[in-house]
């Protein structure tokens, strides 16, 4: 079935759901670029600062972030690994797909 098939009401439908999905592709190619700027900090300089702390040491919270608190060496670990596991979709594939969705100018930041 083709798309002109599809009747007023599903067409509706799935046109309402795409101004949802659209707009978090460009959110999530924005977030995907602070990303891979972490993923650069880390491996230049951060990783061999993190490997003089034991996993039980605290860093304390300067993010100025309401409600953020210190976190460990361990929890810092796990959040790299989640980083990681995020920046496996971030490839040239992938960034055709999210440009094709909402354009070029909203993966910018």
């Amino acid at each position: 079935m083709a798309y002109t098939d599809l009747s007023t009401e599903q067409k509706t439908q799935l046109q309402e759901w795409l101004q949802l999905v659209r707009p978090i592709q460009g959110e999530f190619a924005k977030v995907m670029n602070h990303m891979v700027a972490a993923k650069v900090a880390y491996t230049s300089h951060i990783s061999d600062v993190l490997a003089l702390l034991a996993d039980v040491d605290e860093v304390p919270n300067q993010s100025g972030l309401a409600g953020a608190i210190d976190v460990t060496k361990a929890e810092l670990t796990t959040i790299l690994g989640l980083l990681n596991a995020a920046l496996a979709a971030d490839t040239d594939e992938n960034r055709v797909l999210w440009t094709k969705f909402c354009g070029a100018a909203n993966l910018i930041g």
